[in-house]
């Protein structure tokens, strides 16, 4: 949200000097180079960097830093650091975030108008009513403010304009405000701190990239270098595999976007549920899910304990999708939760193409597992259990045998189990 007024707030910034930034800036940008190649989070940078300005004669009594994010969940990151204090606060924003004050504050100006910095005397009654925030600091002591924007290129020359980068504002109470001097250093000190925050940003958002797009252990493999074709190792584990019953005519009648909105209720509840046991989701295919509970433990009570949390993980997800039908009363909804689950020997890693690559399981037990699914529909239950998962759960799981049955594309007959009430 941009102030209405921007390019008549903008007017009010005292006119900024020219000259050159002087020697004193080359310790804060030495030491912001070396932060940002150690990709230090934002909140202990800008501490660590009021520490050094004030070791090199600076008196900042505030430092912020905003910028945009690149998340699922978060829009926008601020942290504030305060001279009196010692304490950064830092905060994430979401889409719904409110922030009343927004409107009126100094970044809402300086991105809506092409300069790319402002200066606000604190002693101009003209700045301290069009800008209550600095109204509220000039009371505390606060003389003279500086506000720098840096865009960062995506590919290409930085846009001023643009959302994608971050501000960066100084509050001095030194009588008399900022000297021209400190103007053009602590802007030449922007560039770098801009760099050293860029740098954090790319690396957490490679990382929850990776974790949105893979999971949060497949992410974690690939971001430490697991990337290669073949790059697969084995491990066992209890496989889950969710598919919402009714999908397909639900699919043919709702309209676009109501499905969307639907099957990501859907998707959001459940992997709630199964996150919340300790299960690592691997991906969506149409409308099912695919999951993992690695058996790590080599002990009975180990494994029984992974086989418990993983049928545990399936009943709430089976009451998660009963509770978002509930909650759209007349709307058409898919009638229940499909599951089966099973364990066994998979091979967990990057599988495919030179330059298109899935991180993902293979082999028999994920074949076995597609097969088992389709019972819960033969047998009127919504979840079915190998016996090589009840096997791992070590007679801790209360199951009724269904008798051994044929699956398609498997030699030999299986005994499969439902879950007791």
């Amino acid at each position: 949200m941009i102030a209405p007024d921007a390019e008549a707030a903008a007017r009010l910034s005292t006119p900024l000097p020219e000259g050159r930034p002087s020697a004193r800036t080359i310790g804060p940008c030495q030491w912001l180079a070396a932060r940002g190649l150690e990709a230090m989070d934002v909140p202990s940078l800008i501490e660590g960097l009021g520490q050094v300005l004030a070791d090199e004669g600076f008196t900042i009594s505030r430092l912020h830093v905003a910028g945009s994010t690149l998340h699922p969940e978060y829009v926008a990151f601020a942290a504030t650091w305060r001279r009196d204090s010692r304490q950064t606060e830092a905060r994430l924003f979401t889409d719904d975030t409110t922030d009343p004050g927004y409107a009126t504050s100094p970044v809402a100006v300086v991105l809506g108008v092409a300069a790319q910095a402002l200066r606000l005397r604190l002693d101009d009654a003209a700045v301290t009513e069009r800008f209550p925030l600095l109204a509220d600091y000039a009371g505390q002591g606060v003389t003279d403010y500086l506000i720098e924007k840096v865009g960062f290129g995506m590919g290409g020359p930085a846009d001023d304009d643009t959302m994608i980068g971050c501000v960066c504002s100084w509050m001095t109470d030194r009588p008399g405000g900022f000297t021209d001097q400190d103007i053009l250093d602590l802007r030449a000190i922007a560039r770098s701190l801009a760099l050293a925050v860029r740098a954090r940003g790319d690396l957490e958002t490679t990382h929850t990239l990776l974790e949105v797009y893979l999971g949060s252990d497949a992410g974690e493999r690939v971001a430490m270098g697991q990337i290669r074709r073949g790059d697969v190792v084995s491990i066992r584990a209890a496989i889950l595999y969710a598919d919402l019953r009714g999908f397909s005519t639900v699919s043919t009648r709702l309209p676009t976007a109501e499905l969307v909105e639907l099957v990501n209720a859907y998707f959001g509840r459940i992997v709630g549920c199964l996150a919340e046991e300790g299960g690592e989701v691997l991906k969506f295919i149409g409308d099912g899910v695919l999951a993992i509970f690695p058996l790590d433990g080599d002990g009975r009570e180990e494994t029984g304990a992974t086989a418990a949390r993983a049928l545990s993980a399936a009943r709430k997800a089976i009451a998660a999708v009963e509770e978002v039908n509930a909650g759209r009363e007349a709307a058409m909804t898919c009638p229940g939760l499909d599951i089966a689950l099973h364990a066994g020997e998979v091979l967990y890693g990057n599988i495919g193409a030179p330059r298109r690559l899935d991180f993902t399981v293979v082999g028999s037990a994920v074949n076995a597992i597609s097969r088992l699914e389709p019972l819960c529909q033969q047998f009127s239950t919504p979840i079915i259990v190998s016996e090589d998962f009840a096997r791992h759960g070590n007679g801790a799981l209360a199951l009724d045998s269904l008798g051994h049955q044929n699956l398609r594309g498997l030699d030999t007959a299986m005994e499969v189990f439902v879950p007791v009430p």
